[in-house]
This record gives C-alpha cells, sequence and structure tokens, in this order.
C-alpha cells in the first residue's frame, strides 16, 4: 500500500503521533502500520471508569506487541462531573436513558487530546 503525503511528512519531521485506542484489533492495527512506517507513535486510552475493562492495565498489555507506548488517561472526575450535570439538565435520550453515555464520548476525546498536547 503506497504511503500517503502526510504520512512521509510525520517521518521525514520527526514528529510523534498520538493516537485514541482501546486495545483492540484496529487500535493495534493503526499502530503497528503506523510504526513499521517509520512514524513515532504514542497511543492514549482514556479510563473513565467503565466496567469493559477488568484492568484498564490491559489495553497497555494489549497494546505492547506493537511496539508503541500507551498511556493511560485517568477521566473519572470528568465523567462523574459530566454525568451529573447532564442529569442535572435532564438530558435523556429519547426519555429511554441518561445523556451521561453519549458525554462520555466528549469527555473522553476532549481528555485525550489535552493530554496528546
Amino acid at each position: 500500500m503506497p504511503e500517503s503525503e502526510i504520512l512521509k511528512n510525520y517521518i521525514k519531521n520527526g514528529d510523534v503521533v498520538g493516537i485514541c485506542v482501546s486495545g483492540g484489533l484496529d487500535s493495534k492495527t493503526v499502530a503497528l502500520r503506523l510504526r513499521l512506517a517509520g512514524v513515532k507513535v504514542k497511543c492514549f486510552t482514556a479510563d473513565i471508569g467503565q466496567p469493559d475493562e477488568e484492568d484498564i492495565n490491559d489495553i497497555v498489555t494489549k497494546m505492547a506487541p506493537c511496539g508503541v507506548e500507551t498511556i493511560i488517561v485517568d477521566l473519572k472526575n470528568e465523567i462523574a462531573e459530566a454525568a451529573m450535570e447532564a442529569v442535572a439538565c435532564k438530558a435523556s435520550y429519547d426519555g429511554g436513558y441518561w445523556q451521561s453515555t453519549g458525554i462520555g464520548r466528549y469527555v473522553t476525546a476532549r481528555g485525550l487530546l489535552q493530554e496528546m498536547k
């Protein structure tokens, strides 16, 4: 697969590219592809206290075979505050559930982008 001009510039400039990861197949594929192309990669994942990972550090372990550094960003306080604001505003989706689920995407993106800076 031919490399894009953007990718070539990252390599030429020695830029570090930050990516948001979950530790799944897509995350590992992108991280490994970038690293093998010569890009310096730093991975970030958010800990918003969701029970989908028994141990948030498992994501670091899952990403390790790709040869990349993975940083866990603790955003539990931020998600708690945002979720409480959503509930206080009575923000619900079709009246079915509180928008704490949707607000988690905002908290995650904002928190990881701030950490990448």
